[in-house]
This record gives structure tokens, sequence and C-alpha cells, in this order.
């Protein structure tokens, strides 16, 4: 179930067994409960779209795909290789997968049967676009998304979006060079394998050549068959329907009523009648001979003669013809609608008469003969012209026009008329007060908003140069590496303090062999060799913190270094900025002043009037630069 991805529909006639059992399957299908069939007649419509540049996208097309409105139900039917359990983190994981530089992290394909499905036929025409894809459906990170949507116009109650990951769990990228014709060529053989009719379309040479390389040749004879009635033509586009929808129109239903406008009305008039009662109506389109249906807002619905399947000459030849059949000379025509190419001649679209007759030199767009008037204002076409002039030649041969001035000619002089009479209205003083009104005040806060934004740059480059942040870092290792170390010390001198006072305790002489006759000796003589132990413990550990904090105080030493040699480059940047902010500050003064001097400069852009206070700046400096020059001259002793 996949078609090209230009949204062209396939005519597929689905049913649960195999092809050949088609003819026998059907009948039988509305006997057993339970078991989903497909419509004969129906046709799928896909779409695939290569998705997912930035995490923004697939963010995005999450939140399209699980939307409530306009469908019934929303499930997510499956997602494969991947640890996220919903469709947001399904697609986040896709992004990250794809490299920074990659244009496009996962495909998007939409597949929309025109009759009812299961959701079983809709997962196995997946697996089949993915394993095309070089895919693999049981390990490839994808995810697979059911709409349910109300049956409509004869398309089915549900669609699916396929959305697989362009780049694999190993970092191997799907291959999808002439993905469009290699996803054309399985619909093809879809159709050929389910007993269908080849649905023909703009790319059927290529795909016959590819057909018989792949060894289908079957198949490629179904589609040269199926393609000498020429390829189909679309009512309308994705992005078309996603406009109406915007506007609030359902496209659907204006197709709808579109063809059953055309189905019963007799002439232009009475389709133009009834297409305004369900809020349509008609327009000339670009192309000569194009009709385009129009909703209420402007929206576009489509050409007329796509929607109502018929060729342009025969829908141009119906939106020509007189209302009243019978006696189209004698009859009225319907009114002039503006816009309409037979009753508007000056349209640009205007088609000549009904009966082929090329349109009168004297009409619309024609000059009109010197020898008089145009034909068309009446009197013998025959006949001599008014004036005693030659005779008009026949309606059927161009009539003799003389020099006329060109469009181009004609539309300068209208408009040096133009700037005249609009000259001659303009009056200094009131544009000189229109400019102050308008633009004066605005230029005047946007300036005074670059003087403060400059001002606290200037502040901020003054402002003293903190510590660097590895330094402070460095300190306050340091500080805590010493408290550590400090309270190591304190444990090993109490385990010294202990020790010493159980050694002092030893009994010697007689004392020495009391304890040992009281059994106390032994437990004595362990707990002093464990608190010997233990003060050797804790000696060892102030040790080692006592080299950490000497290590870490190197290290602040280290960074101060680092920092002093930085130091000069800051402080030749602070120096930059604040130069930089004090020129800005005062260019801002200086278009102030200009602004309040002459108020006609607050039409000018913000960037063009600091470039004008730049200059007079400039001007400035160079002129107190030659005054100081002369003073030191002056100032010099004089000769004698």
């Amino acid at each position: 179930m996949i078609a090209d991805g230009k949204g062209r529909a396939i005519a597929l006639r689905i049913a649960p067994g195999q092809a050949h059992e088609l003819p026998h399957a059907i009948p039988l299908l509305d006997q057993l409960p339970g078991v989903p069939r497909w419509v004969v007649g129906g046709g799928v419509i896909m779409q695939h779209v290569r998705h997912g540049r930035t995490a923004r996208d697939a963010r995005n097309l999450a939140g399209h795909l699980l939307r409530q409105d306009g469908n019934t139900s929303v499930e997510v039917v499956r997602i494969v290789g991947l640890a996220a359990t919903d469709l947001p983190g399904a697609l986040a994981a896709m992004r990250r997968l794809a490299p920074r530089t990659a244009a496009a992290a996962f495909h998007h394909i939409s597949l929309a049967p025109s009759g009812t499905c299961a959701v079983a036929d809709l997962s196995a025409d997946a697996d089949r676009a993915m394993r095309e894809m070089g895919a693999d459906p049981a390990i490839h990170p994808h995810a697979l998304v059911v709409h349910g949507k109300a049956s409509v116009a004869g398309r089915a109650p549900c669609h699916a979006h396929l959305v697989v990951a362009h780049w694999g769990l190993e970092g191997q990228a799907l291959d999808d060079s002439w993905l469009h014709l290699r996803l054309e060529r399985v619909a093809r053989e879809i159709e050929h394998d389910r007993g269908e009719p080849l649905t023909p379309g703009r790319h059927d040479r290529a795909l016959v050549k590819a057909l018989r390389a792949r060894g289908r040749p079957e198949v490629a004879t179904a589609l040269e068959a199926a393609a000498s009635d020429g390829p189909p033509r679309s009512a309308t586009t994705p992005q078309a329907r996603q406009r109406l929808r915007r506007a609030g129109v359902d496209d659907v239903a204006a197709r709808a009523a579109v063809k059953a406008a055309w189905a019963t009305a007799a002439g232009p008039a009475v389709l133009r009648d009834t297409l305004a009662g369900a809020g349509l109506s008609l327009a000339p389109g670009e192309k000569p001979g194009v009709w385009t249906v129009m909703a209420a807002g402007g929206a576009v619905v489509g050409a007329l003669d796509r929607i109502v399947k018929q060729k342009r000459a025969v829908v141009a030849a119906r939106m020509e013809e007189s209302d009243d059949r019978t006696d189209p000379v004698a009859a009225p025509g319907p009114a002039a609608l503006p816009g309409d190419p037979q009753s508007d001649p000056g349209h640009r679209h205007a088609h000549g008469p009904a009966n082929g007759a090329p349109r009168p030199a004297g009409g619309a767009g024609g000059s009109v003969p010197p020898g008089g008037a145009a034909r068309d204002a009446g009197g013998d076409p025959g006949g001599p012209a008014p004036g005693g002039g030659p005779a008009r030649p026949d309606r059927g041969d161009p009539a003799p026009a003389g020099p006329a001035p060109a469009p181009g000619r004609r539309n300068r002089i209208r408009e040096a008329a133009a700037a005249h009479r609009l000259a001659r209205g303009l009056n200094p003083a009131e544009i000189r007060e229109e400019a102050d009104r308008r633009y004066l005040s605005a230029r005047l806060a946007e300036v005074e908003a670059i003087y403060h934004r400059a001002r606290r740059e200037r502040d901020a480059a003054r402002a003293p140069i903190p510590e660097p942040a590895a330094v402070a870092e460095a300190r306050t290792l340091e500080v805590r590496a010493r408290k550590e170390a400090e309270r190591v010390q304190a444990e090993a001198e109490a385990a010294e303090a202990h020790r010493a006072a159980l050694a002092a305790l030893t009994p010697t002489g007689w004392l020495r062999a009391w304890w040992w006759a009281r059994g106390r000796l032994g437990p004595h003589r362990a707990a002093l060799a464990q608190a010997t132990v233990d003060t050797r413990n804790a000696r060892d550990m102030a040790m080692a913190h006592a080299r950490i904090v000497s290590g870490r105080a190197f290290g602040i030493e280290v960074e101060v270094e680092k920092a002093v040699r930085r130091r000069p480059a800051e402080v030749r940047r602070r120096r930059e900025a604040e130069a930089t902010a004090i020129r800005t500050m005062e260019q801002a003064t200086i278009a102030a002043d200009l602004l309040r001097a002459d108020p006609g400069r607050g039409a000018l852009p913000v960037p063009d009037l600091l470039r004008q206070a730049e200059a007079e700046r400039r001007l400035k400096e160079a002129a107190e630069k030659a005054r100081e020059a002369l003073e030191v001259v002056g100032s010099g002793p004089r000769p004698r």
C-alpha cells in the first residue's frame, strides 16, 4: 500500500488472502464476523517527507501526530528499536542518532487508504515500505501511528503515519537515493500482485525500465497499457488542503459541492448561483481557459477542470456557452460578473467570442483605425467608414491600425502627470510638522536608549577586574583541604595522647607480677599495641593531608600566574570596550542634537543618524586638533 512522494492515489482492491482468490473471497467476507475487509475500488494516498533537521522539527512532528482535533482516535501502534515508550521520546531519540550536520534525522511516510482497512494491513504495508528503504522492521528504529477519522467522500476511517529513522543504531544511514521512484515502483508491484489496475504516473517510462531490470516484465507491460490514457492530475495538494483547513474551509465538502453543481447546472449563471449558495465562487485562473473555485475569504479550493475531472477545453467551452441553449441570440445572457472573461472584454484572460472568430481590432486591448471608430461601435461592417474613408475590411481580417503610443510611454506620461499634481499640493511646512509628529519622538527615544546602553558598557569596562573563577575555585579547595588537615592532625594528636596514657599505666616490679596474677597484664598490652597502631596511622594520615595542602597551595600559585599573564589582554579588551562605549555615547549625543536642530532627520533610520553623527564628531575632533596646533605655535618664542 505505497504511492509516490507526490501524493498520487493508487487504486487498490485489497482482500485478505491471495490475489487469485479475490473473486471468491469478497462475497464471503460479509459472512465472516471479525474479519477486516478492504473495500473494492479503494486507493491509497502516500506522502514521503525527509524530516527532523532540528530537535524542534521532531517536537513539532510529534505534536502533530498526537493531535486529537480532526481525528476520532490516535493510536501509537508500535515503537521499535528505541528505549523510549512515547512518541515524543522516540522522535527525540531518532534525532540524537543523527550527526549534528545531518540534513534529516528520519523519514515521515503517511499512508491513507480510501477503503476500510485493518491496523494489521497498514502495519504490513509499512513494513514493505521499510524493507524497500533497506531497513529491517524488526530492529530498525521506527514508530507507527494510526489515526481514526470520520469516513467522508470515499476515504477510509483510518490512515497511518510511519516515522523511520534515517540513521540506524550502528550509525549506518539508509539508502534514500531515488526514493520516490523506488516507492512508486513498489506501488505498481503491489497493485499488480493484488490484481488491481495499475495507476499511471509521470515517471512511467523510468518505472517500466526499472521493472524490467528487476525481473518484473509483466508489471512493466501492464503499466505501459495503463499509461496510454495519460498521467493522472490531482485536484488539490496537501499544502492547499492545509491552507483551506486554516481558513476554516472543509475541502472535501467544497469539492463535493462543486461536483454536484457541475452535474446539475444548465449554464454558467446557474453554476455560479449554485456555488454561491454553497459559499463558493468562480474566478478566471492565471492560464487561459482555467477557472478557479474560490471559497469565502479568498481561499483557493482548486481548478474547476481538475475538481470535476474534465478536460480544460471542455470546461472552458461550457463556461463560454449561453445559459439559454434554445435561442442564444435572442435570450438575454446572465448578469455580468466582475472578472468574467465573457462579460469583461478588458480582462487579461478573455478568450474571444465563443464561435472562435478573432477579436476585432477595435475591441478591448486593440487599437482604433485612424479612419473612424471601431467596428463594434455600430454601422455596417462591410460598408464605408464614416467620413468618406475606404470600406472596412471583412470581420475575419485584421483592421489596419495606425501608429499608437507604446504602453510604456503612456504609463510614463500618467506617472509624470500624477507626480506634478502631487507636487502642486505639497506644503513643506506641513511635511516638517508631520515628520516631527511621527518620527522625532521615536528617534529621540531610540537614540537615548543607545546612549544609556553605551553608558552601562562604559561603567562595566571601568569596573575592577574580578578574580578569575579558577583562582577562586583553587582557593576554596585549599581552604577545604586545610580544614581537613587540621581535623586529621587533631585526631593524630588525640591518638598519641591516648597511647601515652596507656604507656604511663604500664606496671613495673611487684605490681607487674600482681597484674599478671590477676590477668590484667595481657589486655593492657593488647590495648597499648592497638593504640600504637592507631597513632601511627593517624600520623601517616596527617602527613598525607599536609602534602595535599601544599599541593593546593601550589595550584593556587599556578592559577594566579596564569591570571597575571591573562590580565594584560583583559585590560586591553576593557580599554577598547570603554573607548567604543564613549564614542557611541558621543555619537548618540550628537545625533540627538541633530534631531532637535532639524526634525526632518527623524525620517532617517537610526544607523544613518549615527553615521551622520560620527561624521560631525570627526569634524569637531579635527577642528579641535587644528586649534590646539595653532595655540602651540602661537605660544612659542618669537623670533628676534
